[in-house]
């Protein structure tokens, strides 16, 4: 019999079924392991994300506060100047009538103004003999909430602690940060609700500036509530920045002045910390922690300590303002000039 002639084997259905479902079988399971891994990663990076969104979502509130007060603030300054309009037109006319009339001004000895050149050669001397103080374990928790406490150590002293967590990076945060304390230019629209530092009666003048050490002088008009007047203030302040090397793996500022209130012979002596540091498990947040601690002097003292915590209440808070704008502004105009830059591309 020829191999032409012998019969055909027939086909095993069903063992050809049972392959064909265990090669099925064994892409499933591969599948399901590729899934499985994916979760597992997912939920150990879940907290963090969680904490971010927190973060974006303190920022975004402040901001829409910002833009709510400073269109309040535009209006009422748009309706003073219409109604001091009339005053403007009869002051220049009452100056051009004493233009030409005798002068019988009695002129007095002024008052000894102090130099200023020792007052900041005493303050940089006492800043460099300071050294960064180990208060990082007091802000060891990274859960991402905020901290802002007051603390009376006695009637002359007085100690501000705050804690706030940007989602930018410690590079970012650090210049923004080193901007905020030593700028003279405040023209920011978000400051007027974030602070109750008046910028439009403020003068900040600084008198030296190197890459790490900046000393100015300053003339402050702060805005208080019902219960606090409103006062103004001359300060002098000298600020260092300790590079990463000193500060570990951030940077921290340190920050030395003296302040007097205008209306009393009373004044503050003031000295600052600034630490800028990331966060556990997260590049793109950073914990600014600052301990402000000031000392009261002068006679009558006591009766105006709630002005002097209330000044570096301000100066405080008008920092952090003003460094967190400072970051949002410059990431808006990098994604402008990105946007820009594509569409120029696009176009050739």
């Amino acid at each position: 019999m020829t191999d032409d002639e012998r019969p055909k084997r027939r086909r095993n259905s069903t063992r050809d079924r049972e392959k064909a479902e265990l090669v099925t079988l064994r892409r499933l399971v591969r599948q399901l392991e590729t899934h499985a891994s994916s979760l597992r990663d997912g939920a150990s990076s879940r907290d963090s994300r969680e904490r971010l969104a927190a973060v974006w979502q303190r920022v975004a509130s402040r901001q829409a506060r910002a833009r709510r007060s400073s269109e309040q603030t535009n209006q009422a300054l748009y309706e003073r100047v219409r109604g001091n309009a009339d005053w403007i037109q009869r002051l220049w006319d009452l100056l051009q009538e004493k233009r030409y009339q005798p002068s019988t001004m009695v002129l007095s000895v002024p008052p000894r103004v102090p130099d200023d050149r020792v007052i900041f050669e005493r303050l940089k001397h006492e800043l460099a003999a300071q050294s960064v103080p180990a208060f990082e374990n007091r802000f060891a928790s990274d859960d991402g909430s905020d901290i802002w406490t007051h603390v009376e150590r006695s009637n002359f002293d007085s100690e501000l602690v705050c804690v706030r967590h940007l989602p930018f990076d410690v590079h970012s945060t650090a210049q923004a940060m080193w901007v905020a304390v030593t700028s003279t230019d405040a023209e920011c629209d978000s400051l007027d609700s974030l602070s109750n530092i008046d910028r439009h009666t403020s003068k900040i003048r600084v008198v030296e500036r190197t890459h790490d050490v900046c000393a100015m002088k300053y003339q402050l008009r702060v805005e208080m509530n019902a219960a606090i007047e409103g006062f103004s203030a001359s300060c002098y302040a000298v600020v260092k920045q300790f590079n990463a090397r000193d500060a570990g793996d951030g940077v921290v500022f340190t920050w030395r002045s003296i302040s007097c209130l205008e209306k009393d012979v009373v004044g503050s002596d003031d000295i600052m910390w600034v630490s800028v540091r990331p966060t556990c498990g997260s590049q793109l947040m950073t914990r600014v922690a600052i301990v402000a601690r000031s000392h009261i002097q002068g006679r009558r003292s006591a009766a105006f300590r709630a002005s002097i915590v209330a000044l570096a209440d301000a100066c405080v808070r008008h920092t952090l303002a003003l460094t967190e704008a400072l970051i949002l502004d410059d990431a808006l105009t990098k994604q402008a000039n990105a946007k820009i830059e594509s569409e120029c591309i696009a176009v050739v």
